[in-house]
């Protein structure tokens, strides 16, 4: 694990019965699934979901084609000790984050947390690291100026936003699951970092 803090990861998942929300293609659910008891792991993305099926089974993972935004369903799944939610937060609209946060307190036990991971501002300063040493040159300077919109500053700005629904609130530069990211972005982001973890809990 490989500038992973194995110590944070089996902290935040250990023994715990997880709900992972929009899980890709399994690669972060796998890696959940060596700490947590079981993982319920939902995507509204067909295909991805096939790859993560056939690719990524185990015994206590469980893949299931959902939308996060359907309150009914969504309860039905039940309560989880963790909701882990990687690099989907950001692209939600504003409106859109704060729906699948009220969605998620409902589906949270009273000991439990939801935790977010996600990019913050200066990842574009970090692809232009990566573009570079890749000799990636025609991308140097081409970053998408609209996906910023998207993406919170910095610490202050996550506890504004955070602090609207009355929750316990804690902020680590830090990202739990890095096993897929290949190296060179592992060794950029440990120079550099360009994520945060949140975690939420119920006052």
């Amino acid at each position: 694990m490989l500038f992973q803090d194995y110590k944070f990861s089996q902290k935040l998942f250990s023994n715990k019965k997880v709900l992972e929300v929009g899980c890709n293609q399994g690669m972060t659910t796998l890696q959940i699934s060596k700490f947590s008891k079981s993982v319920i792991a939902i995507d509204n993305n067909k295909n991805h979901l096939s790859i993560a099926k056939k690719k990524r089974k185990k015994k206590n993972i469980k893949y299931i084609k959902i939308n996060f935004f359907d309150k009914k369903k969504m309860l039905r799944l039940g309560k989880f000790e963790v909701i882990y939610l990687r690099e989907i937060f950001n692209f939600l609209k504003i409106e859109e984050k704060k729906k699948i946060v009220k969605i998620l307190k409902k589906n949270l036990k009273q000991n439990g947390k939801i935790i977010v991971t996600d990019f913050y501002a200066s990842v574009f300063l970090r692809k232009k690291f990566l573009n570079f040493f890749k000799l990636k040159i025609v991308n140097l300077f081409q970053i998408d100026k609209k996906s910023r919109l998207y993406h919170f500053r910095d610490k202050n700005e996550l506890e504004k936003f955070f602090n609207k629904f009355n929750m316990n609130i804690s902020i680590f530069q830090k990202d739990p699951l890095k096993e897929h990211i290949d190296l060179l972005s592992k060794i950029i982001e440990n120079i550099y970092p360009c994520k945060f973890t949140v975690i939420l809990s119920l006052k």
